[in-house]
């Protein structure tokens, strides 16, 4: 099984989410499967592991969580790179990380409905939460 991963996120760097999306890398390579991981332009490359990541965006340089003024770009650019991969490789699952990876695994998903590819999103907590705690609502 050849799995499409969508993380739009600077993976890899030491912090929970990126944990996790290694350790399901980890699992389904033990089952047997291949993965694919498409990702931001930073972060660091772990030996092993299929990492094709979107070229570099101005405005997006730190590999924190939060927003940045370069993200909005970022996805666009990994829309189209889950797009190209998808279309090349042919996966049979799309497993999408975080809210976003949910969004642009959803379209990447409906431009190519015609190969009808199941999709699972992991979206690892609640977004307005995330907002809230981001400074994104003012009381």
């Amino acid at each position: 099984m050849k799995v499409l991963h969508i993380a739009p996120t600077p993976f890899f760097s030491d912090r929970g989410c990126h944990v996790r999306v290694l350790s399901i890398l980890k699992a389904i390579e033990t089952c047997g499967g291949s993965n694919i991981l498409c990702t931001y332009p930073l972060g660091r490359d772990l030996p092993g592991l299929d990492i094709r990541r979107t070229s570099a965006v101005g405005g997006y340089e730190r590999t924190e969580a939060g927003p940045q003024k370069g993200k909005i770009l970022a996805d666009i650019k990994l829309i189209m790179l889950a797009l190209s991969t998808a279309f090349r490789e042919r996966p049979d699952i799309i497993h999408a990380h975080l809210h976003e990876g949910a969004l642009i695994g959803w379209l990447v998903r409906w431009a190519l409905i015609w190969r009808r590819i199941p999709l699972v999103a992991d979206l690892q907590g609640g977004l307005v939460g995330e907002l809230a705690d981001h400074g994104f609502f003012s009381r």
